[in-house]
């Protein structure tokens, strides 16, 4: 069963996140890996998240943010948002998570800031993003959009998917 998962396309992944207004549980279609690389990143992938609220699904296009889509991607297939709750929540803004509760895992991916994408979606509603503290800064946490802010555009928020159901 493991070699025939290993060559299949896609692969559904379940994932827990507990508590209210936390994620609950995420099941992610992405491409399987092989165990002597990972496997190239698709160009468009979901992600379905349960929450105490009902399910939402990011679509992710590589296209609009090449190494924001990698890294979500990784983190992932390495299962780093089990077990997170949103920590971050404005009204008609945003919502936020991606903090790690062991501090070695959040310590690795924390240590490897990927470097900033050109900006080519504007930040309006459902679409998703990185959280960062300066250019090339963006590690794990990450942000869906409450409403058009487009104003983030020119401080290099580069939206790499956007929310499709459950808004």
């Amino acid at each position: 069963a493991e070699k025939n998962a290993a060559r299949m396309r896609l692969m559904q992944i379940r994932k827990s996140f507990p508590a209210i207004l936390a994620l609950a549980a995420a099941a992610v279609c992405l491409a399987a890996q092989t165990a002597q690389a990972p496997a190239p990143v698709p160009d468009v992938f979901r992600v379905a998240f349960d929450t105490s609220k009902g399910e939402f699904v990011v679509e992710v296009n590589k296209a609009w943010a090449p190494l924001g889509a990698q890294r979500f991607y990784q983190l992932v297939q390495h299962k780093f948002y089990d077990n997170q709750r949103f920590f971050r929540v404005i009204s008609g803004f945003m919502v936020q998570w991606g903090l790690s509760g062991d501090p070695a895992t959040g310590a690795r991916w924390n240590n490897r800031p990927i470097r900033d994408d050109k900006v080519l979606k504007s930040n309006t509603r459902g679409r998703i993003t990185y959280a960062m503290a300066g250019p090339n800064t963006r590690t794990t946490q990450l942000f869906i959009n409450y409403g058009n802010n487009s104003r983030l555009d020119n401080d290099g928020f580069a939206p790499f998917g956007q929310v499709i159901k459950g808004m």
